[in-house]
């Protein structure tokens, strides 16, 4: 018992360093519709709901430990309208991204 204790208070020392001591994540299903509102996107339920299965889907991986909730969002978004052959528009002459403070080069590195 005592050594499955220690191997377990090990392995989790190990991950919050790892994981930089984050601990808590700001989930990117609450920006979603506010984002899609802003672009415009509200009305597109397809390209919604394939972006809401892309954030669901990244669940299963690391990218919640190194990238923010909204950022997530934004790829989401992003990864739906390409997949479904819909253009964002840009707003203010701005990329739309840009919008909510995310580079591309964050969309592609998620």
């Amino acid at each position: 018992y005592f050594h499955a204790k220690d191997a377990l208070f090990q392995s989790e020392q190990d991950l919050l360093i790892v994981t930089g001591f984050r601990v808590s994540c700001r989930h990117p299903h609450k920006f979603m519709l506010p984002y899609a509102r802003i672009v415009d996107m509200e009305e597109e339920t397809e390209v919604l709901q394939v972006a809401l299965n892309y954030i669901n889907d990244s669940y299963r991986s690391r990218i919640h430990v190194f990238h923010s909730g909204e950022a997530i969002a934004v790829t989401a978004l992003f990864m739906a309208a390409r997949k479904m052959g819909i253009g964002l528009p840009e707003r203010r002459g701005r990329e739309w991204w840009r919008l909510f403070d995310v580079e591309i080069e964050e969309i592609y590195d998620i």
